[in-house]
């Protein structure tokens, strides 16, 4: 009873309990941030007095919106094992040791916190931060771990870069790595001022001195002119004086907005800078190489040159451009890239001198070089005029596509284990039937160990009694590229596609999948005429004198 009287047990009982008085955990909303909800259902399953072999499979059942994705992507073994569980959820939104790293590094007091707040927010990040690159917490292991970051930070780009290729933990590593690199590269630090015996020394021209105006740093700026951030009211894009001053300043065309947040199904991944990225998106309608201002938290903006991005609507932004070395399907090598704030992914890769078509074999290897850096841009035209009947035909390409070599009973045990297919196992023991708008209904069957789903009812007669294989999810990559990309396939729209599909097989959701698919399509984005063909121009009127002595 004294419990029951204790207004803080029954708030906090109302937390843990739901109305039928049972323990209950909370729910993974989306747009939440993962590591602090993995905190708190650790520390409530810990009071709960939960197993913690069993925080795995409940914590699978806690998870919503992108969350459930990454979820079902993951093999049994994964979503078994709560530790690696968590290390798969936190990988998937981006969790890493950088980002980690960039966010204790970049924190800032908020509006209306005190310091005290923000000394404990800055210690959970530390922790974050440490929690992530395994370290052990004690004098020691901090202190080197905070001179190797240190070393990281003061070393130059191209050292960097082998350094994090080997993946080190430690500083005598790094140490001893550094040293070897700069014995054979003669890379160690120069003076400004070089003394030789009989002559006198003389020391190096200074830099040029650069503008101040384009070497500032707009990130946190605010336009008193569109209320837009990223540049002052004198530097705004709708003002047609500001362009007096980046007259001189490259721009490059895209085919986006910045503030898109919208995400692709069908990326890649790669390195940049010997870091691991896996939202990597090629884009042929961009002219240069875009990379994340989260993936390049160190760069010198002060000391940088700056470029124009304009989008879509004729709006252009400035950002710092800087060199990277990026190894992935797409390109390899060093290139110029733009850092700005992309949301939909960290680097997207343009038309830029060395890029290429990714091979679609599925066994890409980082480590074997899949291209020349040489190759010249591929620009395509779907109309053929005079001048480019005298120009060199290239050959046709066509894809690699291997055949997906699995047995009936493998298919149907890739079936039964698909997490995306549970509600239409349920529907074949409850026969119950899948309606459509238009009156269409479908039943769901297994025959010889395959589920179907045959259309029982329809207006058209030709449908009743088809019926379409049910494909989980580790076959259906393949199943989109002989529906689009084969010569029999011709590259069609997603409707006809979804239409070519859907007569032999069926997933839940494939509409949009195929979709997402078309769109992210090489080829189609190079020989679609979208945007190509203009608009007959405008005539002037004859002026009529009289009513009705002209019709049209």
């Amino acid at each position: 009873m004294a419990r029951l009287n204790n207004p803080s047990a029954s708030s906090f009982t109302s937390v843990l309990f739901d109305g039928a008085s049972r323990p209950c955990l909370p729910v993974f909303k989306d747009g939440e941030d993962m590591t602090s909800y993995l905190i708190k259902f650790e520390r409530i399953a810990s009071l709960l007095n939960f197993r913690e072999e069993t925080y795995a499979i409940r914590l699978g059942s806690l998870l919503t919106g992108k969350a459930v994705d990454i979820y079902t992507s993951l093999p049994p073994e994964i979503t078994s094992d709560y530790k690696l569980l968590k290390k798969a959820l936190l990988r998937g939104y981006s969790k890493t040791p950088a980002s980690y790293r960039n966010d204790f590094r970049t924190a800032k007091i908020k509006c209306g916190e005190t310091y005290e707040q923000f000394a404990i927010r800055l210690g959970r990040l530390f922790d974050y931060w440490v929690d992530a690159c395994d370290i052990t917490k004690d004098y020691e292991s901090l202190r080197d771990f905070m001179l190797l970051d240190q070393l990281m930070s003061s070393i130059s780009p191209d050292l960097r870069v082998y350094v994090k290729e080997h993946n080190v933990s430690s500083l005598s590593d790094a140490v001893s790595l550094s040293d070897n690199w700069a014995s054979a590269h003669s890379a160690y630090p120069k003076s400004y001022q070089s003394f030789d015996q009989g002559k006198r020394s003389v020391a190096p021209k200074p830099p040029t001195p650069i503008q101040p105006a384009l070497k500032r740093d707009f990130s946190s700026v605010k336009c008193h002119g569109c209320g837009d951030i990223g540049h002052t009211r004198s530097r705004c894009p709708k003002n047609p004086l500001a362009y007096k001053q980046y007259s001189s300043v490259p721009t490059h065309k895209v085919g986006f907005s910045l503030n898109d947040r919208g995400k692709s199904k069908f990326m890649t991944a790669g390195t940049l800078n010997g870091a691991w990225v896996s939202t990597i998106l090629r884009d042929t309608g961009c002219t240069c190489v875009i990379v994340s201002d989260k993936l390049l938290p160190d760069v010198d903006v002060s000391s940088t040159d700056l470029v124009g991005i304009e989008d879509y609507l004729g709006r252009v932004d400035y950002f710092p451009k800087t060199k990277c070395f990026l190894k992935c399907p797409y390109f390899e090598g060093w290139v110029d890239v733009v850092r700005a704030p992309i949301k939909f992914c960290s680097i997207l890769v343009g038309n830029v001198p060395g890029a290429y078509n990714p091979k679609l074999s599925p066994d890409f290897d980082l480590n074997v070089p899949q291209h020349s850096n040489n190759a010249p841009l591929d620009y395509s035209c779907a109309i053929q005029t005079r001048s480019s009947k005298v120009k060199r035909v290239h050959p046709l390409v066509l894809p690699e596509i291997e055949p997906l070599k699995v047995t009936p009973e493998e298919f149907a045990k890739l079936q039964a284990e698909c997490h995306s297919l549970t509600k239409l196992w349920e529907k074949v023991k409850s026969e119950e039937l899948d309606k459509m708008r238009d009156g269409t209904e479908f039943k769901y069957e297994q025959r010889n160990g395959l589920l179907y789903r045959t259309c029982v009812a329809s207006k058209h007669y030709e449908r009743l009694g088809k019926s379409s294989l049910v494909v989980p999810s580790e076959c259906r990559a393949i199943i989109l590229s002989v529906g689009h990309e084969s010569p029999l396939a011709g590259h069609f729209s997603h409707r006809k596609s979804e239409m070519r599909i859907k007569d032999h097989f069926y997933w839940p959701n494939m509409g949009a999948e195929i979709r997402d698919f078309c769109k992210s399509c090489d080829k189609c984005q190079r020989m679609s005429t979208k945007g190509r063909v203009r608009p007959v121009p405008l005539k002037s009127m004859p002026i009529l004198t009289e009513p009705f002595s002209r019709f049209y």
